[in-house]
């Protein structure tokens, strides 16, 4: 996401009307509109034509801005030839998060904008990446898809979808996914809400997320709007603390974590954090060491969402000086530099203790 002044341009649109435009935006963003082919529906396509498309590019006079309303989409084959080609189409993304149900709320919606079908004149032919062709409208795997971020992953274009909706990479399965998508105009007027299973989320590296929907051939050559809302939980890195007398998890130590210790007192239980089997004066002693000092956690961003549990102990150098222990899985801990990782252990917890961690 890049945050640019956009200079003052105009541009003349379908049927006259002239548009003047002065904006700031925040949120950037790569869309389109275009025919593909799948093979099956969460596999990558195995052909596509872009129809049209938008993103940001110098004294765009249309930005392709997350909330800051319709941008007309360009003609795909006209990019690198100076100002590109207008054409009939626009697309509208809205973000917003949803305090009642904790999820990001991400709307795209694509119209026409004298009201004609989305294909009506268009090429139907969709050019394989394989080699060879195929007709849309002959193919029954063939859809008329908005594409929100290149989450297809063109060559010709970036990907840059909605930012911050997410602190770690990964997909969000399906099944965790809500979409609202509608399709009208000419006749038609269909849609679904509360759809789950049918479409994942990608979070990228920088906490940005793309995502595709596509509609039936037939369909997109009469309706000239569609749009669909997807829903989802933000990915949120999990916390990991290192002290160990922090006995209720909430990284710290304090008056909770020395009354679970005094109500184990003489016991063997989780308060016995030097494991000598009994609950007594060295599992206080460490308490009391640690004692208001459990502030630093540690954001472990594992492969898959951060999802996998931790599953051992890893030792490391942090900077390559600072030996620090942490819980995770061995495809994390294997990412640090100067690393030890043992399954089944927990961070300073006896038997447990890490080795000398050299150059």
């Amino acid at each position: 996401m890049i945050t640019r002044t956009l200079a003052l341009t105009s541009v003349v649109l379908a049927g006259g009307v002239c548009a003047t435009v002065q904006a700031q935006c925040e949120d950037e963003y790569v869309a389109g509109t275009a025919l593909v082919v799948l093979t099956d529906q969460f596999a990558p396509p195995a052909g596509a034509a872009v129809l049209g498309a938008n993103l940001p590019f110098p004294l765009n006079p249309f930005p392709p801005c997350v909330n800051g309303g319709p941008a007309i989409l360009f003609d795909a084959s006209t990019f690198g030839q100076g100002q590109p080609d207008l054409t009939n189409q626009t697309m509208d993304v809205s973000k917003t998060f949803n305090t009642d149900t904790g999820r990001w709320e991400i709307s795209i919606v694509a119209r026409t904008v004298d009201g004609a079908p989305f294909l009506q004149g268009a090429n139907l032919t969709i050019p394989l990446f394989t080699g060879g062709t195929v007709q849309a409208d002959e193919n029954p795997g063939a859809r008329f898809v908005i594409d929100f971020g290149n989450g297809y992953e063109q060559p010709t274009f970036p990907v840059d979808g909605a930012s911050g909706v997410g602190e770690i990479a990964g997909v969000i399965p399906q099944d965790e996914v809500i979409v609202d998508y509608y399709y009208r105009g000419n006749g038609i007027d269909n849609g679904k809400n509360g759809e789950v299973g049918n479409a994942p989320v990608v979070i990228r590296e920088d906490g940005s997320m793309t995502f595709a929907w596509g509609f039936q051939i037939a369909d997109a050559q009469v309706f000239n709007e569609c749009g669909v809302t997807v829903k989802f939980f933000p990915t949120v890195a999990p916390v990991i603390c290192t002290c160990t007398t922090d006995l209720d998890g909430n990284c710290e130590v304090n008056g909770a974590d020395l009354a679970i210790l005094l109500g184990q007192w003489a016991t063997a239980g989780d308060a016995d954090v030097d494991g000598s089997g009994s609950v007594d004066g060295a599992d206080l002693a460490l308490l009391l060491g640690e004692w208001n000092t459990c502030g630093e956690s540690y954001l472990v961003a594992d492969d898959e969402l951060g999802t996998l549990p931790p599953q051992g102990a890893c030792c490391y150098l942090d900077a390559g000086v600072t030996e620090k222990c942490v819980q995770s899985s061995k495809s994390y801990c294997e990412s640090l530099p100067n690393h030890h990782w043992e399954e089944g252990a927990r961070c300073y917890v006896y038997p447990f203790s890490c080795p000398s961690l050299g150059d």
